[in-house]
């Protein structure tokens, strides 16, 4: 294992999707039947193709809750459109509702952070912090009653296979806004905050369940996960004079990986 080095390094391993059939299972609990208001975050690395037009197939998810054939809520990647999207699905009236985003081209093989809510007006995207994308709905979080939570594919697997690395996965209750988004983006939330309802750090580095930080409820590894060996990239910010260290796989849910995503972003 390609072990991280300079400031705060040590090694690390964090878990990666095979884009045809691995993804976490997180369950169905009862307070997790989101109405309404929700944040959905996550800090993404995607290796799936770049390639915009593919029309068979083309979800792939993130973070979602089902679809059980009725309804669906979902941060996901849009392969025909090469878009993010955060939004819900209702099958009573086969309607989408969502927020989306362009994925620009360096976004490729590289972390970035997602989160994606719904304030009781709109949905609302961010990408490193910034929001992105402003979409007003009638329609936030509905309730998905037979299929579960699930990372890297659709609730129970069998479809929408996510290829690529996700940590820091947070679940809450509530639309938090931009400076709350931030704020956890470069240290991690800590259990207590208003509206949390689940925290799934995602840098176990080895077995078959991933741990969850607030109810102890941990999520299952299915099907074509494993857990890869963290390296340490150099890049040059566009926007910027000088050199940003970004992980190229990290360590997540630790004060080292949020300082370590927000050199990459601020």
């Amino acid at each position: 294992m390609e072990e991280l080095t300079g400031e705060g390094a040590e090694s690390v391993r964090v878990l990666r999707f095979d884009g045809s059939s691995g993804y976490l299972s997180l369950g169905n609990a009862e307070e997790l039947q989101l109405e309404g208001a929700l944040t959905i975050e996550a800090c993404v690395k995607n290796e799936g193709s770049t390639r915009q037009g593919q029309s068979a197939m083309p979800h792939r998810n993130i973070v979602a809750h089902g679809h059980d054939r009725r309804n669906e809520v979902f941060l996901r990647i849009n392969l025909f459109s090469q878009q993010y999207e955060i939004g819900c699905w209702v099958g009573a009236t086969d309607a989408t509702h969502m927020a989306a985003f362009k994925i620009p081209d360096e976004d490729s093989g590289a972390w970035v952070h997602l989160a994606g809510t719904y304030d009781g007006e709109a949905w609302n995207l961010y990408r490193n912090g910034v929001r992105v994308a402003h979409t007003k709905a009638g329609v936030g979080a509905v309730k998905v009653a037979g299929a579960e939570w699930a990372v890297g594919a659709k609730g129970g697997g069998g479809d929408r296979w996510f290829h690529g690395c996700v940590a820091c996965v947070h679940l809450w209750g509530r639309a938090r806004s931009r400076e709350e988004i931030a704020s956890t983006m470069k240290s991690g939330p800590t259990g207590s905050e208003d509206g949390l309802l689940r925290y799934w750090p995602m840098n176990d580095g080895g077995g078959k369940s991933v741990g969850e930080q607030t109810s102890g409820e941990d999520g299952s590894i299915k099907g074509g996960c494993s857990w890869v060996a963290a390296t340490l990239e150099t890049v040059e910010r566009k926007d910027s004079a000088g050199f940003y260290e970004l992980l190229g796989v990290v360590k997540v849910a630790s004060p080292a990986l949020h300082l370590a995503l927000s050199r990459s972003i601020w």
